[in-house]
């Protein structure tokens, strides 16, 4: 039996995400931490005129996006032009408590432990890939080149604050980087390599940050077409989405135009879309699931040829909802078109 609390909530959460991303994200988005216009005649010393320094900067949640959250590539303004070089580097991504704690604990040697932040995600690892050049030219936004090797792999929780994490030793063909007066970002740092703690916490004249998002969360539809009427679902787990207990896979048989143009998330609602979102959620349904092992989404779905013949030259598309135990919306993903 549905239930009809569970559902006016899910629903609720959907209508809202919908109308704050009235246009769903497709490819990807550049935002900018604070201002596309940084101030080109002020620039900090913290941390790239040093041989070494441990450097975080807080990126806050309102700077990020929904619909993209994956963060593909990041950027800073450096105040020359010049190949800044670290023969020992860690870089990563991560999400920090709304309030740091101070002194804040940055994370070991490869990230072997986490410190103060809530999770951490590793983007360059010169213990693993190397020493590390980023070629810099003076007040010209100057990306790091993660996007050239698949981005950075992390995704945004959308909730929490980000940390931006820099430590390095050894560094030569540094300067100055232009820095935000006022914040909203802030930098914790230590002046020293793989600092355990830091020395100041939370202080304006950040780095400027462009980040370039990406969907993050990646559902995928597969069919032979032509009428063979198989069918193959490969959804997101509760690995890649961390706190998943329940969701839907929607389906609609009314395409939107573009794909992925339509009102509610994407979606050009239909009676199909409707149906399912009063299915009650259980266990190997895919359409309304409840997670457990074993089982849609935590594997693929897959239907045999013949299965799906009855939808030859039908045209649909599917988007994938999860949600926190609590009833909260954790995630949607792209949405994914077929024509069977």
């Amino acid at each position: 039996m549905s239930n009809p609390a569970r559902n006016v909530n899910v629903l609720a959460g959907l209508i809202a995400v919908s109308l704050l991303n009235s246009t769903p994200g497709v490819g990807q988005v550049l935002s900018y931490i604070p201002v596309n216009s940084p101030i080109t005649t002020a620039g900090n010393s913290i941390p790239f005129s040093s041989a070494a320094y441990t450097y975080m900067v807080r990126i806050p949640a309102s700077f990020m996006s929904l619909t993209n959250r994956k963060i593909q590539e990041v950027a800073l303004m450096p105040g020359f032009t010049n190949t800044w070089n670290a023969p020992n580097l860690l870089i990563g991504l991560g999400h920090v408590p709304s309030t740091l704690p101070c002194p804040f604990t940055f994370p070991s040697a490869g990230a072997a432990t986490i410190g103060g932040f809530l999770d951490f995600t590793v983007a360059y690892d010169s213990s693993v890939s190397g020493a590390f050049s980023w070629p810099c030219t003076d007040n010209v936004w100057s990306p790091f080149g993660f996007a050239a090797s698949g981005g950075t792999s992390f995704q945004w929780n959308g909730v929490n604050d980000v940390g931006l994490y820099f430590t390095f030793s050894g560094a030569s063909g540094g300067g100055v980087i232009r820095r935000a007066p006022n914040g909203p970002n802030t930098r914790t740092f230590a002046s020293s390599y793989q600092a355990a703690t830091s020395a100041t916490c939370e202080a304006l004249f950040a780095a400027y940050v462009r980040l370039t998002l990406v969907p993050g969360f990646e559902f995928d539809a597969a069919t032979t077409g032509g009428g063979v009427g198989d069918l193959t679902l490969t959804p997101v787990t509760s690995l890649g989405a961390p706190g998943q207990a329940f969701g839907y896979t929607f389906i609609s048989f009314t395409p939107a135009s573009p794909q992925g143009g339509g009102p509610l998330l994407g979606l050009l609602p239909d009676a199909n879309v409707w149906a399912i979102l009063g299915l009650a959620p259980s266990v190997g349904n895919p359409l309304a699931y409840i997670v457990a092992p074993g089982f849609y989404p935590e594997v693929p779905l897959s239907f045999p040829p013949g299965t799906l013949s009855f939808l030859t030259g039908t045209t649909a598309d599917f988007v994938q909802v999860g949600f926190t135990s609590t009833q909260s919306l954790l995630f949607f993903t792209n949405v994914d078109r077929l024509t069977f």
